[in-house]
């Protein structure tokens, strides 16, 4: 890829034209966030707060809404309200994204076993871990894997 940049650059610095529909793509394997980049555009200390926890947290820990609005001055409702409003879906919502995030980078990136990507994330079982995710996303972990694994592998 480096090569072919560069040789479409010396030819324009060499005065000449190339055709502009020539387009080069580059398949990405996955966009991981470093935590320099994984800031919040949200103003509101509260929910930057929980969301900073869940991210912390829900990926080893299957914690409850109930946890995070205790970190806050609101009530369980209030703060159900609250982050809605500022994030567009609920607290329990962005726990199980991160959860299923967690899974997906997982069977992705690893070879673990399904009994283990579910002891380190505390779910009661394997099956329950299966449950959850065939449930978020359509398909068993076993099937997500061999159709995502090692697929943008350059």
């Amino acid at each position: 890829m480096g090569y072919e940049a560069a040789r479409l650059l010396s030819i324009m610095m060499n005065g000449k034209s190339i055709e502009n529909d020539h387009l080069i793509t580059i398949p990405i394997k996955d966009i991981i966030a470093r935590e320099s980049t994984n800031t919040f555009a949200i103003e509101d200390l509260v929910v930057t707060q929980a969301v900073q926890y869940i991210r912390a947290v829900a990926p080893v820990y299957p914690i409850h809404v109930s946890e995070v609005a205790a970190r806050s001055s609101l009530s369980l409702s209030g703060f159900n309200k609250h982050f809605s409003q500022h994030m567009g879906h609920t607290p329990k919502e962005e726990i199980k994204r991160v959860r299923l995030a967690k899974i997906q980078a997982s069977l992705k990136n690893s070879n673990d076993k399904i009994s283990k990507i579910a002891k380190d994330m505390k779910f009661g079982s394997p099956e329950e871990l299966s449950r959850f995710f065939k449930r978020e996303t359509g398909m068993v972990p076993k099937e997500y894997r061999s159709r995502y694994q090692n697929v943008n592998s350059l």
